[in-house]
């Protein structure tokens, strides 16, 4: 039995627990905030009006594209949503790259979960 390779060939990597927000994964949040803030707002309508959303933990792995994972809250009360996307891989020749798919779990989780 080997190693289990992704598509183009890479070792699948492991994700990195939970971490406070660095700058490098606020720079990557804050390129895709539109996106995800619509997609949070959409799965949980309960979200107040004009709160400010903000990551407070994040996580990545390198696979065939750097896959991310983001815990957002959403109240004041610690409430957050957990958002996965991937950026990067290996686009058709001759494409754009595509925006990526933001993936919302259905369940709010804590700040301290992980």
């Amino acid at each position: 039995m080997g190693v289990k390779l992704e598509p183009c060939g890479r070792k699948m990597g492991k994700w990195d627990k939970f971490q406070d927000i660095t700058p490098k994964l606020q720079q990557v949040y804050d390129q895709h905030k539109p996106a995800i803030e619509s997609k949070i707002r959409e799965t949980f309508p309960q979200v107040r009006k004009g709160f400010q959303l903000e990551p407070v933990k994040g996580s990545m792995v390198d696979a065939c594209a750097v896959l991310y994972r983001f815990k957002v809250r959403i109240s004041d009360n610690d409430e957050c949503a957990e958002v996965r996307f991937s950026v990067g891989g290996f686009p058709a020749p001759n494409s754009k790259p595509e925006p990526p798919t933001i993936a919302i779990e259905s369940e709010l989780v804590s700040v301290d979960d992980d």
